[in-house]
Formats: C-alpha cells, structure tokens, sequence
C-alpha cells in the first residue's frame, strides 16, 4: 500500500467521539454501582432456597390437562347434535 502524499493530520475530536466517551463512562460506573450493590449482600449462596426438584407424576401430563365432555354426542340421521 502506499503511503498518502502531502501532510496528514490526525482525525477531529467531534460530537460523535465524545458520546463514546460518555457511554464509556457511564458502563464503568454502572458496572461499578452493580458491584458495590451486590457487595452490601455478602457471600450469601443462597442457603435456605426452596427446593425446585420436580416429583414424577404418576399420569402423563396430557391426561392431566385434557377434560372430559360432561355428555355425550348423539347421532340422529347421519348428523351429529
């Protein structure tokens, strides 16, 4: 590749520059807030949580959920009433 001809300058510090300066900020301190939040906590592993273990039911979930008529469909005449 070849070099430019004549003097180059180095890029202008605009509007654009200086939102990615203020986005950087603010990620850091957020991510420092974060911490300084979950420190007030301590090193809690989460002793005394419920149980989530998911006893086997004895009918398949599908009969659980479906319901039965309560009658009966009745044929008259080839139609269904």
């Amino acid at each position: 590749m070849s070099k430019p001809i004549g003097p180059t300058r180095p890029p202008r510090v605009d509007i654009y520059t200086a939102m990615l300066v203020i986005a950087l900020v603010a990620i850091i301190l957020a991510t420092i807030f974060a911490y300084l939040e979950t420190a007030d906590y301590g090193d809690n592993k989460f002793q005394g949580a419920p149980s989530v273990v998911q006893t086997p039911s004895l009918q398949p979930p599908s009969r659980l959920l479906v319901r039965t008529a309560p009658f009966a469909p009745e044929i008259t005449r080839n139609r269904l009433v």
